[in-house]
């Protein structure tokens, strides 16, 4: 029972993922000051405010995915997948699909290629939380037949 169950394609998935973060990162922060001066104020706002919180959170969120999934904890993998589907995706997809916020071409680009680490993590997540949950039942099980006899 010593074998290790951690899903390698969501961890495949979340390694490429903090990779292409800083890049996503960089895009973003050289054109805020050229999308700025072409938005309305209440844009500007939720702009800023989107980007700080989808910035913290995806953080939080890639980590989490990390240790859940190399540790094979069910707690971080569910919260990892809860932050990805409740939090990280409507964030992310308001910054794809928003046509108020005036994005370029290779932001447009960028975010969508964030949005598809975003889906597919959430599937390979779900996948790899139930596969978790059941060894961790078979685990549990193991024990207490081998401990009640």
């Amino acid at each position: 029972m010593g074998t290790h169950f951690s899903n390698l394609p969501l961890q495949v998935c979340l390694y490429f993922n903090v990779v292409f973060f800083p890049f996503w990162l960089a895009v973003n922060f050289i054109m805020i000051p050229i999308k700025f001066s072409k938005l309305e104020i209440l844009y500007q706002f939720i702009l800023a405010l989107s980007l700080v919180a989808v910035i913290i959170i995806e953080g939080i969120r890639l980590y989490i995915g990390y240790i859940g999934n190399l540790k094979e904890k069910i707690p971080e993998i569910a919260s990892f997948w809860l932050i990805s589907v409740l939090l990280q995706t409507p964030l992310q997809m308001f910054l794809l699909l928003s046509s108020g916020i005036k994005s370029s071409v290779l932001e447009r680009i960028m975010q969508s290629i964030m949005c598809i680490f975003l889906i597919v993590q959430i599937i390979l997540g779900f996948i790899a939380l139930k596969h978790t949950a059941k060894h961790s039942v078979r685990s549990f099980q193991f024990v207490n037949f081998n401990f009640s006899e």
